[in-house]
């Protein structure tokens, strides 16, 4: 692939190449041949946001595993970057970014037209580059003299379209909770289906705002998720706490309270949620 991409290249050379990382191979691969000895080619990585083991090692310094979410860029869904392309990645990578499922499926949906057949890892990519702001071009270098590789490493796939985890007011949030509990509930009758697709909406929500989140899983209980934003007073703890139960009732025994299509559970979860990313940018 390599070589096809220099083929297509011809005389030019590439000044920014995005790879997709799943546990690490092919971003092995990508920087491996685009940084070796005279080349001045960035290399970015590209992770799913619910995926991120590249990032977050990156960001504490050494290969740690991490628990996964689910998301549709399946091939890019692992929790542990490989020991081969660690060393690889951590010192030939000129940075590493995240992408949300909607933004890979959006990236699918625009490369239609233009004859280009990709699914969401194969949009990863491009999605990376839409997501840009004007300062990130301006740290990469990027500008409208810039050849950039996008490599596309899947072809176009039936997957469920994902939820907007761009929404920020607090009432559409709400709303959005409770479609994806009434839909999980019309068509998937497994007890604690409803509540696991919600709970996993929410972690891909906390995700995409660079919200660490960690399962709590007890045999025979409810799942719950905890998200942490560590603050510079570290003297002190703020706990937002949203229960999601009231608002599903699937599935759950009788130490659940159900109260059914008021949207109470989904309202406090939803209150919660914008409050702890409220504080990831504050100063508190």
């Amino acid at each position: 692939m390599m070589v096809e991409i220099e083929e297509q290249l011809g005389a030019q050379e590439a000044t920014h190449v995005f790879a997709p990382v799943g546990v690490g191979s092919f971003a092995q691969a990508i920087t491996s041949h685009f940084r070796r000895k005279g080349s001045s080619t960035r290399v970015i990585g590209v992770e799913p946001d619910t995926a991120a083991c590249l990032w977050k090692s990156l960001r504490c310094g050494h290969s740690t595993a991490i628990e996964t979410a689910p998301t549709i860029m399946a091939g890019l869904d692992c929790g542990t970057v490989s020991t081969t392309a660690w060393p690889t990645l951590s010192k030939g990578l000129c940075a590493s970014m995240t992408v949300s499922d909607i933004e890979a499926h959006s990236a699918a949906i625009y490369l239609k037209p233009l004859g280009i057949s990709a699914g969401p890892c194969g949009g990863s990519t491009i999605a990376a580059l839409r997501r840009l702001s004007l300062e990130d071009k301006r740290n990469l270098v990027i500008d409208s003299n810039s050849i950039i590789v996008l490599p596309c490493t899947e072809g176009w796939r039936e997957y469920d379209v994902p939820s907007d985890v761009t929404v920020e007011d607090v009432a559409q949030l709400t709303r959005l909770l409770e479609h994806i509990n009434d839909a999980k509930s019309s068509v998937d009758s497994t007890p604690g289906s409803a509540a696991k697709a919600v709970l996993c909406y929410i972690v891909a929500w906390l995700e995409h705002r660079d919200i660490d989140v960690r399962w709590v899983e007890s045999a025979g209980k409810n799942p719950s998720i905890i998200g942490t934003i560590h603050a510079t007073a570290h003297d002190k703890s703020i706990l937002f706490n949203g229960d999601i139960h009231s608002a599903i009732a699937t599935g759950y025994d009788d130490d659940l309270l159900v109260d059914k299509g008021s949207g109470e559970g989904s309202c406090r979860a939803a209150v919660a949620m914008s409050a702890l990313a409220g504080l990831r940018h504050s100063s508190i």
